[in-house]
């Protein structure tokens, strides 16, 4: 019997959508980083120096193949560099908990919510949504 994750696998047009939002995400990312950062970041990706911080043993779900891998995750500058196994200045146990990407809700009213940015944002975070894409009423 297939599980529900195996049934309700991303089309091929959601997988494109999300490759494309991430492609962008990273351009963005590259555009805005200087020459120094990159250089930090690629190389605490390679593991030639310590990451700023890793997550020890947490269990990451990948939301595109449905899988749950128990891996560390390096940060550098802010910026995810890599699962595996890493080294950083800083580590924090997450041994027995599981880590996850945020939500990106690709369109929201915020008009609708009757709620400003600020008061709205408190409500979003711990329900696991950090993006909103927001699409004004005309």
């Amino acid at each position: 019997m297939k599980s529900r994750c195996q049934r309700n696998r991303f089309r091929w047009v959601k997988i494109r959508e999300a490759t494309i939002i991430f492609l962008f995400h990273i351009s963005l990312i590259l555009i805005t980083m200087t020459q120094k950062k990159l250089e930090k970041i690629i190389k605490a990706a390679r593991g030639e120096i310590p990451a700023d911080l890793v997550l020890k043993g947490g269990r990451v779900v990948n939301v595109f193949s449905c899988e749950i891998l128990e891996v560390d995750v390096a940060v550098a500058e802010g910026t995810i560099v890599g699962l595996g196994r890493f080294e950083g200045r800083k580590t924090l146990d997450c041994r027995e908990r599981f880590i996850a990407p945020g939500f990106i809700d690709g369109h929201l009213h915020i008009e609708s919510t009757l709620l400003t940015p600020s008061r709205l944002a408190p409500v979003l975070l711990p329900l696991g949504t950090t993006t909103i894409v927001a699409d004004p009423h005309e």
